[in-house]
């Protein structure tokens, strides 16, 4: 039988001169580094090998290779790893072990390579972590805003919760605003959200955040303004001249954003308690044409904040209803589709044909519809 590793073994065989770019940011300017990912550069072979694997038993014969790998070769065969989905559990167990020994002497760039690969891959220990965590914690000094805004992420994807780190992590952002963009801030409020963390100081760093997405901000910067304005929702801070300023500049012109930047930015405003029903209104109306561009859970969490705050507007929930999940079936649950029913059932929308698809996917009507 096929081993769904087989398709990258035609991309493994054309790897020659192949490279890797990694651009993180430091404030304003981005670094690009670029790995050569030929035959020459650390871990290439050892990663085309596992590009190239057919089989778990290819896999099984890579694995012993891993305790004598060179920490510089960690970043490549982590990357080819996460790209062949690998699933051998003592390959797995193997390049979690390799990554705890090589992490103290990867560069942070690496570090965070690796981390945001397993985080991927969704191969990681409670030592991985814990050694990944020291290491953050112990060259904070050494990490651009974007390497920790991206650490501190996939750390919050592996729902991972160190109270120090984070600590530290919030400290030195009071301390050196000017390393971070509101990307990086968004990133690490997104971790903190994950682990139930609350600092006080979050809600002045989200502050500045957006203070300096006014002085940037752009219609083209739509995904950073989401973003802060996401982060402003997870802090609890709604009361904001800097908040309204960011929503207003959106509400001229939401079209000009990406679907999922605008449902993000969607759902972060219903979370805020939003009683501005002109705004809402402008956003969900440029919503409506853009949610073939969203992702079912991106979806699911817009239509759940508006049954929270109770905002039924009908345009927006006809297309969802008459087009957008019809249309896109095949992507939702039975669990969502009906997460989603509830949300509907909350704002009182009923869309009859909508129903009667759903109870064929064996979805139950709400409660009290006939």
């Amino acid at each position: 039988m096929a081993s769904p590793l087989l398709p990258h073994k035609a991309f493994a065989e054309n790897l020659s001169g192949f490279a890797t770019f990694t651009t993180f940011k430091s404030g304003n300017s981005s670094i690009v580094f670029h790995r050569p990912f030929g035959s020459s550069a650390p871990g290439a072979d050892l990663a085309q090998r596992i590009l190239a694997a057919d089989s778990a038993s290819d896999l099984a014969g890579v694995t012993p290779m891993l305790e004598a790998l060179d920490p510089s070769g960690l970043p490549a065969v982590a990357r080819a790893a996460a790209v062949t989905a690998a699933t051998d559990s003592s390959f797995r167990e193997a390049l979690v072990g390799a990554a705890v020994r090589g992490l103290p002497s990867l560069a942070p760039a690496d570090l965070c390579s690796v981390v945001e690969s397993l985080a991927e891959l969704r191969a990681y220990s409670v030592a991985f972590k814990d050694a990944t965590a020291d290491q953050v914690l112990a060259r904070l000094d050494e990490f651009s805003g974007d390497m920790l805004g991206h650490t501190l992420r996939a750390f919050g994807s592996m729902q991972y919760y160190d109270d120090e780190l984070l600590e530290g992590v919030v400290s030195h952002m009071s301390a050196f605003p000017e390393k971070f963009s509101a990307e990086n801030v968004a990133d690490v409020v997104y971790a903190l959200s994950q682990s139930n963390f609350c600092h006080p100081d979050l809600v002045s760093i989200v502050q500045h955040a957006g203070e300096l997405l006014l002085k940037e901000a752009a219609l083209d910067r739509g995904d950073a303004i989401a973003s802060i304005v996401d982060a402003y929702s997870q802090v609890g801070c709604s009361d904001s001249e800097v908040l309204d300023e960011l929503l207003a500049r959106v509400a001229a012109s939401p079209d000009r954003l990406a679907g999922e930047a605008l449902a993000k930015l969607v759902t972060a405003t219903v979370r805020l308690g939003c009683e501005d029903e002109r705004l809402l209104g402008q956003l969900l109306d440029a919503m409506v044409s853009k949610l073939g561009e969203v992702s079912p859970k991106v979806l699911i969490n817009m239509v759940a904040a508006l049954g929270e705050l109770g905002v039924c507007h009908n345009q927006f929930l006809n297309a969802l209803t008459d087009h957008t999940i019809p249309e896109r079936l095949g992507e939702f649950q039975a669990t969502e589709l009906s997460n989603i029913v509830n949300s509907l059932n909350k704002v009182g929308f009923y869309n009859q044909e909508f129903m009667a698809l759903l109870e064929k996917q064996e979805v139950q009507k709400p409660p009290g519809k006939e």
